[in-house]
């Protein structure tokens, strides 16, 4: 996943974003005909962040958080 973080003008910060990225697949439902599907929303793939110089204050935390969680590069 490609989270393009560029031109984020700022405001209101948002933590859950991070912890929403960093959510893993704990269990799986079977349904009795079909495969498994997961219990809860997860993206469990390589991730990374795209940031430039003109973002503002939420702007610039967000992909701090991100970095912090070690979400990707």
């Amino acid at each position: 996943m490609i989270v393009d973080e560029r031109w984020n003008g700022g405001g209101f910060i948002q933590p859950w974003f991070v912890d929403t990225l960093a959510r893993k697949v704990k269990a799986y439902i079977q349904p009795r005909n079909g495969s498994d599907v997961p219990e809860e929303a997860a993206i469990e793939g390589p991730k990374a962040m795209l940031i430039n110089g003109y973002a503002g204050s939420g702007g610039d935390f967000f992909p701090w958080m991100f970095k912090q969680a070690r979400l990707g590069r």
